[in-house]
């Protein structure tokens, strides 16, 4: 696991070029990153004591016991009644909770891992508007391992949708084959423009395909000190909706789910010259569970870049 693999994990939520749904509402261009929150609740299971999923940041969450949360406007403190509040409910993936966890049977890099999503607290940026963040862990037995914190904005330049701005936390390597302990690094990422994974609630199955291309810049420097480093990585591909289907649950249920598959290329430059990866995404999001599968493989040679499955979560609840 490096920051290129790492940088490859985390491109499953792509970048937009220019969809806008606007029914009306007052969107503002508003994209401003503020200092992640940090709230771990790492309770699992499959209750659904209330929550959220993964608004704060990427993967689903959505409403469990407590909840409602979403239906009734609850934004991060924005009043119920104002529709650019409602604009960010979307419960496929409902940023505007929080509180929730999520586990998965996970692969990374063709090796078995554990990986939990968090879901964290909304943020109100100076100018009104809201951030949302959530935390995402994958561990391998080898000791490498990503632990980082997404943040996502819902409209950026008046474009409605679920955009990812940014991402920053803690990685742990092997930085030679020759010395195999896993380094850790601190690691910030930020996008040239904010990458959207998702549509409108009300345009999902209708929308189609969109296109996307943006420049990732990643920084990281080793735990404790050192010189920092920077890697830049051009990337580009294509959202398509494959529609809805029955999708079955860990638990044996069978619930209706919204897939989607991305095809990107990303071209990391040195002074070694060019490396180019192309890769192929499947993803399985759940209404009030979010992200509940994700297939994500190389093109060329078939490996698996990583697999997420649901195997349990609390502080979500299913939604009809």
């Amino acid at each position: 696991m490096n920051i290129r693999t790492l940088s490859l994990a985390l491109i499953a939520t792509g970048c937009t070029n220019s969809n806008r749904y606007n029914q009306g509402y007052d969107l503002s261009d508003d994209t401003g990153i503020l200092d992640s929150a940090t709230s771990d609740d790492t309770s699992d299971g499959q209750g659904d004591d209330g929550g959220d999923d993964g608004d704060d940041g990427g993967e689903s969450g959505e409403s469990g016991e407590s909840g409602e949360s979403g239906d009734d406007g609850d934004d991060g403190g924005q009043d119920s009644g104002d529709s650019s509040a409602d604009y960010c409910h979307n419960m496929y993936h409902p940023i505007h909770l929080s509180g929730w966890s999520k586990d998965f049977y996970a692969v990374y890099n063709d090796e078995e891992a554990e990986s939990i999503t968090y879901g964290l607290d909304p943020i109100s940026t100076e100018e009104g508007s809201e951030t949302f963040q959530y935390r995402d862990v994958v561990a391998v037995p080898s000791g490498e391992s990503y632990d980082v914190t997404l943040t996502v904005t819902c409209d950026p330049s008046g474009q409605e949708g679920m955009f990812v701005t940014a991402w920053e936390g803690d990685i742990n390597y092997v930085v030679s084959d020759l010395l195999p302990i896993a380094t850790p690094f601190m690691v910030n990422a930020t996008l040239s423009s904010p990458r959207q994974y998702l549509p409108p609630e009300y345009a999902l199955g209708a929308v189609g395909t969109w296109d996307y291309s943006y420049t990732l810049t990643v920084q990281y420097v080793e735990d404790g000190g050192g010189t920092p480093s920077e890697t830049v990585y051009e990337v580009t591909g294509t959202f398509a909706e494959v529609g809805f289907e029955d999708f079955v649950l860990f638990d044996g249920t069978t619930v209706d789910s919204y897939k989607l598959t991305n095809s990107y290329t990303m071209i990391e430059s040195s002074w070694l010259g060019e490396t180019i990866t192309s890769g192929y995404i499947e993803q399985h999001y759940v209404k009030g569970l979010g992200l509940v599968k994700e297939k994500h493989s190389d093109s060329e040679n078939g490996s698996i870049i990583l697999l997420k499955s649901l195997t349990g979560y609390s502080g979500l609840a299913v939604e009809e």
